[in-house]
């Protein structure tokens, strides 16, 4: 890592100011871990919720007593849609993030 690499130039006879320059390189790496998962998991629970939208329209076809070959195409296809909705955001939260700690 260039910020821990470049933190050893510090060194002197002490060595306190390489030590502050690697808590703040390990404090930066943490904020950046950190953005990463809240966005993961925002999307994940935004896959997760439209997943579970698809499985009440196919389960709403069942109780209508419709085919169930129907109600899984419809599952299916809906939960397909979900996923490329959810792929479609990455480059967003790429964006985000690049922003934010860029």
């Amino acid at each position: 890592m260039v910020c821990s690499r470049d933190c050893h130039h510090l060194a002197t006879a002490t060595d306190q100011p390489t030590t502050r320059s690697l808590q703040s390189c390990s404090t930066t790496v943490q904020a950046l871990e950190h953005s990463v998962q809240a966005e993961v998991n925002q999307l994940q629970q935004r896959l997760g919720r439209c997943v579970a939208v698809c499985q009440d329209k196919a389960q709403a076809l069942m109780a209508d007593k419709q085919d169930s070959v129907k109600a899984q195409a419809l599952l299916d296809s809906c939960a397909a849609d979900c996923a490329a909705a959810t792929e479609a955001e990455a480059p967003k939260v790429f964006a985000r993030l690049s922003k934010k700690h860029g």
